[in-house]
C-alpha cells in the first residue's frame, strides 16, 4: 500500500509539518487529471475500448515522493517540537474532477469490470446452438429403473460450435455431448441418464451447458419425473419411548410395494435385545397403487439393555417392478430409539469428553450404582459396541470399584487420544452385570476435537496466519459411520 510521505518545513524557527506534502499531492492530482483526460480522449476515439478502462485509470492511487529525505521524516513519528504523535498518513480519496469517480482506499482492489456483451456482428457470424426441445418430462418412473433421453440440437451458425462443459445439478443425473465440436450445419445431441434410486415424488433437475455461442454462452436444459418407490417401509424410524426394565412393548413396520407379491427376505441385526417376526398383513393395503403388503413385528427380549437404546437394523425385501422383470433385492435401514430405566443408575446419564485438543489425551467417566442398594458385579471389561469417526484403537474403556457417600458401585472411565482427527465423535459402551433382570447396561459418549489456538492439524503449535486460518476452516469431519449390517448377516434367534 502506498503511503503519503510529507516533508517538514521551518518558518521563523517553528517546524510546520505537511506543507511540502500537501503541495506534492496537489501537484500529483494535476498530473493525474491531465493523464486521465488524455486517456479518455484516446479511449473515445476507439470503439473497442470499454468505459471500464478509463474508470480503472482514474482509480490509480496518487503519486508519492520517493525522495530519501521525505521518507526519513515519516508523519507517523513523534513531532520534534511538541512531542506529540503525528496523524495517520492515509490519504482521503478525492473525486476526480474530470471523470467524477473516486479512487478506492489504499489497499482496496478496484471493482471487476463486467464482461462485454456480444456485438451484433459476433452473434451474426458466430456459432448458434438450436435444440429441438430444451426440457423433457419422463413422467411416472419406478425408483429402480434408470432412464435416458437425448437432447438433439443443430449448429445453425456460421462458425464451429464448441461445447466446453456440461454439468448436472446432482449426482443422480449424468449428461455428455456426442462430441465437443460441431461444424456449421452439423447436428449433435446431449445424452442424459437419470437414476431415480432413493428418490420419491416429483423431481426436477437442471443440466447446465457452456458453449461458445455468443448469444447464449451458458444455459440450462431441464428434466422432470414423478418417481414412485418400488417399496415403502413405514415408519422410517421407531421409538418405544421411556419404559421400565421388564416391559415388553411390540412395534410394527409396514412394508408396501407396487408388486403384490413382495417378500421380506430377511431382517439383519447385529445388536441384542430385539426379536423380529414377518407376517402377512391381515388388512389389505389402503393404497390401491401399492397392493403388496407385509408386516414386520419387533419385540424386546430379556437381553435388551437398560439405559439409552439406539440401534439400527436392515429389512431386506424382494420385489419386481413389472411381472416380466427379475426381483430386485433392496436393503431398508431402520433406526430404533428408546430409554429403558432399571435398578442400575448411570451418573451422569452419558459421557461427555467436552472440547478435546488434537493430539492430546482426554478422559471422561460415569458411575454405576444400584437405586435399591443391592450389590452387583461387572462381568468382564466394558465394551465399545459402536463408535463414529474415531478408531477403536484410539480409545479404551476400563472399570473399577467405586464407593462414595455410602454408595457402592462401579466407575467406568473412557480415555484416549484423537491424534490428528478434527471434528465430533460419538459412540456407545456396554457393560455386563450379574443381575439376572438387568444383564446389560448401555450408555453413550461424545466429544468434539478442536484445534487449539496456534495449533496446526497434527499437533504442532505455530503462529496461524490468515491464509492458514482459512485452510483450517475448510477442514470437515469425515463421516465414517459403518453400515448397521452387511449382506449375509442373520438376525439372532
Amino acid at each position: 500500500m502506498n503511503k503519503r510521505v510529507s516533508r517538514d518545513s521551518s518558518v521563523n524557527g517553528t517546524r510546520r509539518p505537511g506543507f511540502a506534502s500537501a503541495a506534492a499531492v496537489l501537484l500529483s492530482w494535476g498530473v493525474l487529471t491531465f493523464a486521465v483526460g488524455c486517456d479518455q480522449q484516446s479511449s473515445s476515439s476507439s470503439p473497442n475500448v470499454q468505459p471500464a478502462a478509463s474508470t480503472s485509470t482514474a482509480q490509480t492511487s496518487p503519486a508519492v515522493s520517493t525522495n530519501a529525505a521525505d521518507q526519513a521524516s515519516s508523519p507517523t513519528g513523534t513531532h520534534p517540537a511538541t512531542g506529540t504523535q503525528a496523524p495517520s498518513a492515509t490519504p482521503t480519496p478525492v473525486p476526480n474532477p474530470v471523470t467524477g469517480t473516486t479512487p478506492p482506499q489504499p489497499g482496496t482492489a478496484p471493482p471487476t469490470a463486467t464482461p462485454p456483451a456480444a456485438t451484433p456482428a459476433q452473434i451474426a457470424n458466430g456459432p448458434k446452438i438450436v435444440f429441438e426441445v430444451e426440457s423433457h418430462d419422463f413422467g411416472k418412473l419406478i425408483s429402480d429403473e434408470k432412464v435416458n433421453f437425448a437432447f438433439k440440437f443443430r449448429n445453425e451458425g456460421k462458425a464451429p460450435l464448441v461445447i466446453s462443459n456440461v454439468q448436472s445439478s446432482c449426482g443422480c443425473t449424468a449428461a455428455k455431448p456426442s462430441k465437443p465440436q460441431f461444424e456449421p450445419g452439423e447436428s449433435g445431441e446431449i445424452q442424459v441418464t437419470y437414476d431415480p434410486k432413493g428418490r420419491s415424488g416429483v423431481q426436477a433437475k437442471d443440466i447446465t451447458v457452456v458453449c461458445n455461442d455468443p448469444s447464449r454462452p451458458s444455459f440450462s436444459l431441464k428434466i422432470t419425473a414423478d418417481v414412485w418407490p418400488l417399496i415403502k417401509v413405514m415408519p422410517p424410524s421407531l421409538s418405544f419411548g421411556n419404559i421400565k426394565a421388564g416391559d415388553r412393548p411390540q412395534l410394527r413396520l409396514t412394508v408396501t410395494s407396487l408388486d403384490k407379491d413382495v417378500q421380506v427376505k430377511d431382517v439383519l441385526f447385529k445388536g441384542r435385545g430385539l426379536a423380529f417376526k414377518v407376517v402377512d398383513s391381515p388388512i389389505p393395503s389402503a393404497d390401491p397403487n401399492y397392493p403388496g403388503q407385509k408386516i414386520v413385528e419387533i419385540s424386546l427380549t430379556d437381553e435388551v439393555p437398560t439405559g439409552q437404546f439406539n440401534q439400527k437394523f436392515d429389512v431386506v425385501t424382494l420385489a419386481r417392478s413389472n411381472p416380466s422383470s427379475e426381483p430386485v433385492e433392496t436393503y431398508h435401514n431402520i433406526q430404533m430409539y428408546g430409554m429403558i430405566s432399571g435398578d442400575i443408575e448411570v451418573t451422569p446419564t452419558y459421557m461427555s469428553a467436552g472440547a478435546v485438543v488434537i493430539n492430546q489425551d482426554f478422559s471422561t467417566e460415569v458411575t454405576l450404582t444400584s437405586k435399591s442398594g443391592q450389590a452387583f458385579n461387572l462381568i468382564g471389561e466394558p465394551k465399545i459396541i459402536d463408535i463414529v469417526t474415531l478408531q477403536r484403537e484410539q480409545v479404551k474403556v476400563t472399570a473399577e470399584p467405586f464407593e462414595a457417600d455410602g454408595k457402592k458401585g462401579w466407575k467406568v472411565v473412557l480415555s484416549g487420544n484423537p491424534g490428528s482427527f478434527n471434528g465430533p465423535f460419538t459412540g456407545t459402551i456396554e457393560v455386563e452385570t450379574d443381575l439376572p433382570k438387568e444383564k446389560y447396561v448401555h450408555f453413550t459418549f461424545h466429544g468434539l476435537v478442536q484445534i487449539a489456538p496456534g495449533q496446526f492439524p497434527g499437533g504442532n503449535v505455530k503462529t496461524i496466519t490468515p491464509t492458514t486460518q482459512q485452510s483450517l476452516s475448510n477442514v470437515n469431519p469425515a463421516n465414517t459411520q459403518p453400515p448397521a449390517t452387511q449382506p449375509g448377516e442373520k438376525a439372532p434367534q
